[in-house]
C-alpha cells in the first residue's frame, strides 16, 4: 500500500505513453486507378496497413483521426485528378470505393 507522500512520487516516475489515434479505411479500386491510388497514398504519406491485389485491388490505410476529413478529400482529388475545390464528401470517383473500418 502506498502512503500519501509516495503517490505523487510514483506518478512523477510513471512512464508516459503518447499514441496517435488513427482511423483505418479500406480503398477498393479498379486496376486502371492503381497508379493514381499508389501515388496519392505516397504523396499524402499515408500508412498502408494491408494490401490485396486479387480480383479487385484493395488497400487498408491509416489516417490520423484529426486529419481524416481533409485527407479523404485530398485522396479523392489526387486519385480522380480533380481540383481540390471541386471535391466534397459526396464526390464519387468511378471505380473507387472508400469505407471506414475501425479506429486504432
Amino acid at each position: 500500500m502506498l502512503t500519501n507522500s509516495a503517490r505523487p512520487d510514483a506518478l512523477q516516475q510513471a512512464e508516459i505513453i503518447e499514441r496517435t489515434v488513427e482511423d483505418v479505411y479500406r480503398i477498393i479500386f479498379n486496376y486502371a486507378l492503381m497508379s493514381n491510388v499508389m501515388n496519392a497514398v505516397k504523396k499524402l504519406d499515408l500508412e498502408m496497413v494491408q494490401q490485396d491485389f486479387g480480383e479487385v485491388a484493395s488497400l487498408h490505410i491509416a489516417i490520423r483521426q484529426s486529419e481524416v476529413p481533409i485527407m479523404l478529400l485530398q485522396l479523392k482529388s489526387l486519385i480522380g485528378e480533380l481540383i481540390i475545390e471541386m471535391v466534397d464528401e459526396q464526390t464519387e470517383i468511378e471505380g473507387l470505393e472508400m469505407t471506414y473500418l475501425f479506429t486504432r
